[in-house]
């Protein structure tokens, strides 16, 4: 189990090992922000963008479905 250091939020599930090619201007800002002690490394930063990214993604699609809902109460209400 892996935890983020900022907010100590359990992820569960199987630990994958993936590779990514990126920007090395990206690389150099994650490295600085490791260098100010917001993570340990780089396999803790690129775990927190991709769990705040399926957040982001997550809470959109509630908002969606929030959206659909109000639509259909309203045209319910209509007739």
């Amino acid at each position: 189990m892996c935890y983020f250091k900022k907010v100590n939020i359990p992820i569960e599930g199987t630990v994958m090992k993936t590779f990514v090619e990126t920007s090395s201007i990206l690389m150099e800002g994650v490295d600085e922000m490791i260098r100010e002690g917001y993570f340990h490394d780089r396999s803790e930063a690129v775990n927190e963008a991709l769990k705040e990214m399926l957040d982001r993604y997550k809470l959109s699609k509630l908002r969606a479905k929030e959206r659909k809902i109000g639509q259909n109460i309203k045209s319910k209400g209509a007739n």
